[in-house]
């Protein structure tokens, strides 16, 4: 293991230890005997998270959206978003993305502000947003064509307005 590798997996550790478990190290928390996480629970916990924290992107490239009846190609747009499934689903869900900021807001709120923010610029003049941001030709190539141009009409129910309202909760706690 090189010497990058295993300072980053400790930095990693010790800031889940300070976030999630709150003791000295990671270490104690997996010796703990009264300590409510086991080894591989912890394990488990720290995996997810990598995982959510490494699906992170940024995606570049028009937009496709049926206006007045017709497919139109909207001009570039960018955006930063968690993509948990890069394999079937590499393109960012405006409904997933509420659920996944909750994890990372606890990890690193700035990464959920910019994540956040991104999702709010790409509002159109109407106040829409695009349930799925497919954003250019190669993020469509995963997809069905039928679904590369987004309804209008269509939207999810607005899981970003959870975590909105968890960050302003937290703000207003003062034992966060």
């Amino acid at each position: 293991m090189s010497v990058q590798f295993k300072n980053a997996r400790d930095q990693f550790d010790a800031k889940f230890d300070s976030v999630f478990v709150q003791t000295n190290s990671y270490q104690e928390a997996r010796s703990l005997t009264n300590n409510k996480w086991t080894f591989d629970q912890l394990d488990t916990y720290k995996y997810a998270l990598s995982n959510m924290l490494g699906s992170i992107t940024y995606i570049h490239g028009n937009r496709m959206v049926f206006q007045d009846g017709k497919v139109v190609s909207l001009p570039d747009a960018e955006l930063f978003t968690g993509v948990p499934d890069r394999p079937d689903h590499a393109r960012g869900f405006m409904w997933d993305e509420g659920f996944h900021n909750h994890l990372i807001s606890i990890w690193n709120l700035d990464l959920t502000e910019e994540i956040i923010s991104s999702w709010f610029a790409s509002t159109d003049d109407n106040g829409w947003i695009c349930r799925e941001q497919m954003l250019g030709r190669e993020i469509r190539s995963g997809a069905p064509p039928s679904s590369w141009p987004q309804i209008e009409s269509n939207a999810n129910p607005p899981s970003q307005h959870l975590i909105l309202f968890n960050l302003l909760d937290r703000f207003n706690d003062p034992n966060y």
